[in-house]
């Protein structure tokens, strides 16, 4: 099993074959867990809108459960994409075979700092982009284009 997840460095691999993986930890903060049970590959997400100590997405066992009322969530058997009101993507969960998942993101750090994973790299912003750094997947709204991916 392989989750993949960009850092600093650029695309890093890792092996769920023993245990839970923790891609990203700032301190007492781990906004994302990966972890495989049997031939199935969990993630665990939250996402802050702006306030680290409220999480504006929560993302259990590969569902979502929590999200803001004017974002927009569209999914297909192979993904999971959160926008904010703007049409940003803030979360997208990528199955890329069963035993190989990418996950990108925005994420709010305790200190304030903005953390982009995009598919190539991660790298920490000074303010919220106005503009998607990370290119959406889907088509929305997703009332109206439920699972129809951008490039179809």
């Amino acid at each position: 099993m392989f989750l993949e997840f960009c850092d600093s460095s650029g695309r890093n691999r890792y092996s769920l074959a023993c245990k839970k993986c923790s891609p990203l930890v700032y301190g007492d903060y781990v906004p994302v867990t990966m972890y495989a049970e049997g031939d199935t590959v969990y993630v665990d997400a939250e996402l802050s809108a702006g306030q680290p100590d409220v999480p504006a997405v929560r993302f259990k066992r590969n569902e979502l459960r929590v999200h803001p009322w004017n974002w927009d969530i569209n999914e297909s058997e192979n993904a999971v994409e959160v926008v904010n009101e703007n049409g940003i993507p803030v979360f997208q969960y990528i199955r890329k075979r069963h035993d190989y998942i990418a996950v990108t993101g925005i994420f709010y750090m305790p200190n304030g700092r903005i953390l982009v994973a995009d598919e190539d790299r991660a790298y920490f912003v000074p303010k919220f982009p106005s503009t998607a750094p990370i290119k959406a997947i889907f088509k929305y709204p997703s009332w109206k284009y439920r699972g129809v991916y951008v490039d179809q």
